[in-house]
């Protein structure tokens, strides 16, 4: 099932099912509006005509047009839903503001399980006059009074102008919420919805079927309280062009206490209970969370490109957009936004262990980038704008570079002055094969081979006593190849 679009658009208004109360402490909401910051000076002057001007309005609405009479008119007709006339923007000052009916018990009972979360806040005369209050202020105010059983430690601040704090003893923190002193010291205390309920989702329910009729026929365990509100989801079809809004199949329940069945029965049929989680609603005039168009205070910030004008007249494109909610190249209405996400986280972590928004926020840390992030961030390969997309013209730049000449080499060996010196002490090779070339003057001489090997032998012989072993039998044979040759 998708969530209901902005109620600021100028469709149909919507069937009061589909309505989200998130201003009151008293009802089944998210409380996730922001607090407002205090004016001062001409600002709040202004402000303060600007409420009187509403008050007087006030009077002059059309009763028929109000979302109490709209949810009256839906539940008698059933699934015959009118069709509203469309009706003009109205500026979200000059709407009056309907108190919706309490739900939640206004007091813990001995099947409530501790701690007791008792919410304080602060009475305004008017809007505009924004009390706050301070943690320290109050612990003062409660040991001045000598409440009882207040566990240590409980004291948190949770907006601007409310406290919260839990006793040990459900007895006590009744006795605390209907004190005297609160109100003689304009504070007013209550039990927050979401400690003292459970919102189911069952799917399946016929279409026609009134509120009525699935009180009546409902069953719940033993073990489980009893319901105290059925509400029906719509959602929303187009007829011609028009958005039309019709009932679903699916109803939430809201349950007495803090135990959520896993199933009811109706009819005899077992019907599976699911946990409700609180959509994510987003304001199309200032972007922020937690409330509507209608109900926006702000000055419009553009869900484009982050300036400060509306942004259904900004011209920027879903290429060249620019979040102001987590800087990112994206609208600011984004489902993958990761500011959109950790609202839904919120929403999810506030259904599952029953807290408050102030609380669920702390669990998730706001989506925040630091300077080296953002420096290494790059963007997608869709940002790349129209023009230069259809342009034939590059505007990338060219850079041809001169190419790098090669190192000079040192002065080292020199080959043609080493061949040179070569050449001049070159000797000429031998013609007759041998390695010295003075052999053909040793042939010349006047010393014959004889009287050389003659005084060879005597070199030898002289030099030692006796002649080696291994030239003795070399030098025998010597001697009588001469004695031979003589002979001849």
């Amino acid at each position: 099932m998708t969530d209901p679009p902005d109620p600021g658009e100028p469709l149909t208004v919507p069937p009061a099912a589909s309505f989200v109360t998130v201003e009151s402490q008293e009802s089944e909401t998210d409380h996730s509006t922001p607090p407002r910051k205090r004016v001062k000076g001409k600002k709040s002057r202004r402000h303060q005509e600007k409420i009187e001007r509403r008050h007087r309005s006030n009077d002059e609405v059309d009763e028929s047009l109000l979302p109490s009479q709209q949810e009256n008119m839906i539940i008698n007709n059933g699934s015959d839903l009118p069709r509203l006339p469309l009706t003009p923007k109205a500026n979200s000052s000059d709407l009056p503001r309907s108190q919706p009916t309490p739900i939640a018990r206004n007091l813990y009972n001995e099947s409530d399980s501790a701690p007791y979360v008792v919410h304080v806040q602060k009475i305004e005369k008017t809007p505009n006059e924004g009390s706050p209050m301070h943690a320290l202020a109050f612990g003062k105010f409660l040991k001045q009074n000598s409440f009882q059983c207040i566990v240590n430690g409980s004291v948190k601040q949770i907006g601007r102008s409310k406290i919260s704090i839990s006793f040990s003893n459900f007895n006590h923190a009744n006795l605390f919420l209907t004190h005297n002193s609160l109100v003689a010291n304009n504070y007013k205390a209550f039990i927050p919805s979401f400690n003292v309920t459970r919102m189911g989702l069952v799917r399946g329910i016929p279409a026609e079927w009134s509120p009525e009729e699935i009180m009546e026929n409902i069953t719940v365990p033993d073990d489980c309280g009893k319901i105290i509100k059925v509400r029906r989801l719509n959602y929303k079809t187009f007829v011609d062009g028009n958005p039309l809004w019709k009932p679903s199949q699916s109803i939430v329940l809201t349950f007495d206490g803090q135990v959520l069945p896993k199933r009811i029965f109706m009819c005899y049929n077992a019907l599976p209970v699911e946990l409700y989680i609180f959509p994510t609603i987003q304001c199309y005039n200032c972007c922020r969370f937690g409330h509507t168009k209608l109900q926006c205070r702000s000055k419009p910030r553009c869900f484009k490109c982050g300036q400060d004008h509306a942004g259904e007249t900004c011209q920027t494109d879903e290429i060249k957009a620019s979040c102001c909610l987590c800087t990112g190249y994206h609208y600011a209405t984004s489902k993958s936004c990761p500011e959109f996400l950790r609202q839904k986280n919120i929403k999810t972590s506030m259904a599952n262990n029953s807290m408050s928004y102030a609380e669920a926020s702390k669990v998730h840390p706001p989506i925040s980038k630091s300077y080296a992030d953002t420096l290494i961030s790059k963007p997608d390969k869709q940002l790349v704008s129209e023009k230069s997309t259809n342009s034939s013209v590059s505007y990338k730049k060219t850079v041809f570079l001169k190419p790098r000449s090669p190192p000079k080499l040192n002065k080292g060996y020199d080959q043609e002055a080493h061949e040179a010196i070569i050449r001049e002490n070159l000797i000429p090779p031998p013609s007759n094969g041998c390695a010295l070339n003075q052999s053909d003057k040793l042939l010349d001489s006047e010393c014959s081979l004889s009287e050389l090997i003659v005084a060879l032998i005597n070199i030898v012989a002289n030099s030692s006593s006796t002649s080696p072993s291994h030239a003795a039998q070399v030098i025998e044979r010597c001697m009588k190849v001469i004695k031979d040759g003589e002979a001849r």
